[in-house]
């Protein structure tokens, strides 16, 4: 007889509990295993990058090629957020002069923390939902403004968005890196780790959210410490952009992430790619529990 699966979220804590009381409602359970905390970083470090090879994180400021500026002498022309983490975490002593600025974002979720906390009648522009909602779609939205863009602030966690940062320079802009936040890899417990043998032996099929490619390394990491086979604990995956399948793939390839993944690879893995928004992430899970 067919058993009802298991959805395994591991979005940042902050971010599970819409999602939880969705698949509550429809007597779907949750094993919430965290990949990533997202904690407000103590000082905001601004650096700025002043070559395509730069490298911006806030550790390797002292880099000749990134330069830790102390604060931003005039207004910016683009301010880029990464993330609902970037817009909660931006410190309000930066939130002014802002009235001519060009507000972006990566996705539908982060453009919508913009509007809430800047206002709705900002200038912004970010992916529309039928669109794949990353650095390459914002990009095109991008180009047609370039020429009144010259000062551009990307806030992020410590590092992130290199691509994008990299075309604006290309361009010949100016660009600051703020970092605001830290991703840190989660610790799971030995009781979180248990739920995973106990659904294993009883052969309840798993369902993971993954939401970026960093969570996945996190949960790789967790998967080695308790020597977890990840072919014995994922079922079926939802993930929210083709970078993270890919990434996925390479971690059921029993860790040998020298081979190129294809479509063909683990077959009796169900996927389903869906747009970053609860909406979407509910319909896909939704979509894949009924295979099982």
């Amino acid at each position: 007889m067919p058993k009802q699966p298991t959805i395994v979220l591991t979005r940042p804590a902050a971010r599970q509990q819409g999602l939880i009381d969705s698949l509550a409602s429809l007597s779907l359970p949750a094993l919430v295993l965290p990949a990533l905390s997202i904690e407000p970083l103590p000082s905001n470090a601004l650096v700025r990058a002043t070559s395509t090879n730069a490298v911006s994180n806030v550790e390797q400021s002292t880099n000749e090629t990134a330069t830790l500026i102390t604060s931003a002498s005039k207004p910016y022309d683009l301010i880029v957020f990464v993330s609902r983490a970037a817009v909660e975490h931006f410190p309000p002593k930066m939130c002014t002069n802002l009235s001519q600025t060009l507000f972006a974002a990566v996705g539908g979720q982060t453009a919508q923390a913009i509007r809430q906390r800047f206002g709705v009648t900002i200038d912004l522009l970010y992916p529309f939902a039928s669109c794949q909602q990353d650095s390459e779609a914002l990009w095109q939205l991008l180009m047609p403004h370039l020429s009144r863009i010259k000062r551009v602030l990307i806030v992020r966690a410590e590092w992130g968005r290199e691509w994008l940062r990299e075309r604006l320079l290309e361009n010949g802009c100016e660009v600051d890196c703020l970092a605001t936040y830290s991703r840190n890899p989660c610790m799971w417990s030995g009781e979180q780790a248990q739920a995973l043998f106990d659904a294993w032996q009883n052969q309840i099929p798993l369902i993971w959210l993954f939401t970026s490619i960093e969570s996945v390394d996190a949960v790789e990491t967790q998967f080695k410490r308790f020597k977890v086979k990840a072919e014995h604990v994922i079922q079926g995956v939802v993930v929210t952009h083709p970078k993270v399948l890919s990434r996925v793939r390479l971690l059921l390839i029993e860790g040998n992430s020298s081979v190129t993944p294809t479509l063909g690879t683990h077959d009796e893995t169900l996927f389903e790619l869906v747009m970053p928004n609860d909406q979407d992430i509910l319909a896909g899970i939704v979509k894949l529990s009924k295979n099982f």
